[in-house]
């Protein structure tokens, strides 16, 4: 992902996001990575699922 990429020093770009510059701190850290992505990856995955679920409800 673009905030995963970001963390971990792949892309130099901080993402799009309002707010993401609060993370800024956490780069160099990457024992956080996880903990910061773990919200991200879980608003991700409940997305995935409730749009499966309505398009098998169609």
């Amino acid at each position: 992902s673009e905030l995963a990429d970001w963390l971990a020093g792949r892309s130099d770009a901080e993402p799009a996001w309002p707010g993401m510059a609060v993370f800024a701190p956490a780069r160099p850290h990457r024992a956080r990575h996880p903990s910061i992505l773990l919200a991200f990856d879980a608003a991700i995955e409940a997305a995935r699922l409730a749009a499966a679920a309505r398009a098998q409800a169609a």
